[in-house]
């Protein structure tokens, strides 16, 4: 933990986080693997170098900004197919991020970077590599759907 102070910032501010992750697996033989993941992630908070903006009255600014979290699950298989010629990996995912941090205009000219609320990001990925039976040729490919939208947006132009 750090404590940050700010021109005009009457307190110290700190964040501090604990972003744990755990994982079962499970592997029947040596061509297949499951899995699932918890997973969280954060991204500490700060302060904006802000210039004064004229007009303003001193202190009524937005200086500092809190930290983003994001925590979620992960499930998948690898797999090794057809005398291991072909390699599959298939997993989907799920994450909610709280305190998403974005930069924002304000007063028209001046950049501030704030918390805008609640994101979900949820998707399924696919890839493969098969090694044809020609001597130095691999195909490979990939396939991603994503599907991220706001659950709440509070940040202001």
């Amino acid at each position: 933990s750090c404590p940050i102070t700010a021109p005009g910032l009457d307190r110290d501010v700190s964040f501090n986080d604990i972003s744990p992750e755990a994982t079962i697996a499970y592997k029947p033989n040596a061509d297949l693997n499951i899995y699932a993941s918890y997973k969280e992630g954060f991204l500490s908070g700060g302060f904006s170098a802000l210039a004064p903006t004229p007009g303003v009255i001193a202190g009524t600014q937005q200086v500092t900004y809190d930290q983003q979290t994001t925590r979620g699950f992960e499930a998948g298989i690898k797999a090794a197919l057809f005398d291991r010629r072909l390699f599959i990996n298939l997993a989907a995912y799920n994450y909610k991020t709280k305190g998403l941090q974005v930069g924002v205009t304000t007063q028209g000219v001046q950049q501030e970077l704030r918390n805008a609320g609640s994101v979900r990001t949820k998707g399924i990925e696919a890839d493969f590599t098969y090694r044809t039976p020609l001597e130095g040729l691999t195909l490979n490919g990939a396939v991603n759907y994503n599907k991220a939208y706001y659950i709440s947006y509070f940040a202001s132009c």
